[in-house]
């Protein structure tokens, strides 16, 4: 294997966290789709513990390499960025005027609310409303549907 062949090698671990996904969920559910990759090749596992004298390499098992390209098909997808050019960002909206803005349902933002991540209301009450540049950051900061699955019928 050459070193530009290496440089293209990624332990599950270190793609989970690029994909920002848990190194479980990868391993119980990506790993697990029709067509997902064999290993390109393995390396021994370098672990390490702190003590007090410092880092101590402990070994372990070995870990799989897969290829970057061949993970590519099952990266996380990500929704097109939406743009409001001509709208206030500072403006407060609710969340049903932002859905209509960007074409989206409402239910498809409420169903967010209260989620790590999302904004908070700029006023409460019965209808809160959020300033509209919050709602687009988070809007195109989100994860998009992924891969889809096969249906069996």
């Amino acid at each position: 294997m050459d070193a530009e062949e290496q440089d293209d090698l990624v332990t599950l671990r270190a793609w989970a966290t690029e994909q920002d996904w848990s190194y479980l969920h990868v391993v119980n559910r990506v790993a697990k789709q029709p067509g997902f990759p064999s290993p390109a090749g393995d390396r021994p596992a370098r672990r390490t513990i702190d003590t007090p004298e410092g880092p101590v390499a402990t070994g372990g098992g070995r870990e799989y390499l897969y290829s970057r390209n061949a993970l590519r098909p099952f990266e996380r997808k990500h929704p097109e960025p939406v743009a409001l050019p001509g709208l206030d960002p500072d403006e407060p909206v609710s969340i049903n005027r932002f859905a209509k803005e960007i074409g989206v349902s409402a239910n498809a933002i409420n169903q967010h609310k209260g989620s790590a991540g999302f904004p908070r209301p700029v006023d409460g009450g019965a209808r809160p409303r959020f300033r509209r540049g919050d709602l687009l950051d988070w809007r195109n900061s989100r994860p998009g549907k992924g891969r889809r699955r096969r249906s069996d019928g």
